[in-house]
Protein backbone atom coordinates (compact mmCIF):
# COMPACT_ATOMS: atom_id res chain seq x y z
CA UNK A 1 0.00 0.00 0.00
CA UNK A 2 2.75 2.42 0.96
CA UNK A 3 4.61 1.58 -2.23
CA UNK A 4 1.47 2.26 -4.26
CA UNK A 5 1.10 5.65 -2.62
CA UNK A 6 4.70 6.51 -3.48
CA UNK A 7 4.12 5.63 -7.14
CA UNK A 8 0.87 7.60 -7.02
CA UNK A 9 2.68 10.79 -6.03
CA UNK A 10 5.65 10.04 -8.27
CA UNK A 11 3.50 10.39 -11.41
CA UNK A 12 1.28 13.47 -10.92
CA UNK A 13 0.73 13.82 -14.67
CA UNK A 14 -0.65 10.31 -14.99
CA UNK A 15 -2.76 10.72 -11.87
CA UNK A 16 -4.19 13.96 -13.22
CA UNK A 17 -5.08 12.24 -16.50
CA UNK A 18 -6.90 9.45 -14.67
CA UNK A 19 -8.64 11.97 -12.41
CA UNK A 20 -9.83 14.08 -15.34
CA UNK A 21 -11.11 11.05 -17.24
CA UNK A 22 -12.93 9.96 -14.07
CA UNK A 23 -14.51 13.40 -13.72
CA UNK A 24 -15.65 13.21 -17.32
CA UNK A 25 -17.22 9.80 -16.71
CA UNK A 26 -18.96 11.11 -13.58
CA UNK A 27 -20.32 14.12 -15.45
CA UNK A 28 -21.73 11.86 -18.16
CA UNK A 29 -23.41 9.76 -15.50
Amino acid sequence: MAQEKKDFYKEPGKVREIYLSWLRAEAMG
